[in-house]
């Protein structure tokens, strides 16, 4: 059992998915060829269940990045973002457009307890076009897992109608504290 924190096999799959689409083929099986074999077999048993190290995703993709000529945050953000669009796309994205504020706010955690198996997130809704997302249980959140829940919960709400979602994020003790504002109707 790993004691480093697990990301979910199926979310590193996705983007793995996207990232091959996105980018050809040739660049993902170069960006697999530079990883250490460990890393390559893991990556290709890679399951719909199950969790996996969350440096394994971080290498892989920065791995990625350097292929293409971008910094491994700036790959960060660019993949949250494209996965999130999936993730929320079609019917859900119909369905959650049209849940009030204070019912999607709460609904956030659901989607970082399914891609964490660390920490806990609450969410509180603060009133009109404002909200706190807190992750505890995780008081070393490294910076590339912090860039992209920011990114996840601002693509989330831009996604589902929320115009002009941001996420400012403070580290605290314990984990991580996320200020999220949107323009209000």
């Amino acid at each position: 059992m790993s004691t480093s924190p697990q990301l979910s096999q199926a979310i590193l799959a996705d983007q793995m998915t996207i990232l091959r689409a996105e980018l050809g083929e040739s660049v993902h099986q170069a960006a697999i060829s530079k990883l250490e074999p460990a890393d390559r077999e893991a990556l290709n048993g890679l399951a719909a269940m199950g969790w996996c190290d969350i440096n394994l995703a971080k290498r892989y993709k920065d791995s990625v990045a350097d292929e293409v000529g971008k910094s491994s945050l700036e790959l960060q953000r660019w993949i949250v973002k494209l996965a999130v669009g999936r993730t929320v796309g079609g019917f859900w994205r119909v369905l959650l457009s049209q849940v009030w504020d204070d019912a999607l706010v709460k609904r956030v955690p659901i989607l970082y307890q399914r891609t964490f198996d660390v920490g806990v997130m609450s969410a509180k809704f603060d009133g009109a076009g404002s909200a706190t997302m807190t992750v505890t249980g995780w008081p070393r959140i490294p910076e590339y897992d912090l860039v992209g829940l920011q990114v996840g919960v601002e693509s989330i709400l831009q996604l589902l109608g929320r115009e002009g979602a941001s996420a400012q994020a403070s580290r605290t003790p314990d984990g991580v504290v996320y200020k999220v504002r949107w323009k209000t109707k």
